[in-house]
């Protein structure tokens, strides 16, 4: 699917998926225990709880927008 980006022009980030659905898209707490489920996502320092997917999309947006810039790319 890069070829697709390439070809309209978007920016591509690839993102490492490992611990992407046990991290907290809150505070970045990653534990095992986080996942009750394969639909819930609970984390056990801050008690947030909401959907395993939606966790897991916000956690890859936010590790994504984090890497930092390059100038002249």
């Amino acid at each position: 699917m890069s070829y697709k980006a390439a070809l309209a022009d978007v920016p591509l980030r690839f993102v490492d998926p490992r611990n992407t659905s046990r991290t907290c898209s809150a505070y970045g707490h990653c534990a095992k225990e986080n996942r009750k489920s394969q639909v819930a996502f609970c984390c056990v320092k801050c008690g947030m709880l909401i959907n395993a997917g939606i966790n897991a999309a916000i956690t890859i947006s936010r590790a994504s927008a984090m890497e930092p810039l390059l100038l002249g790319r």
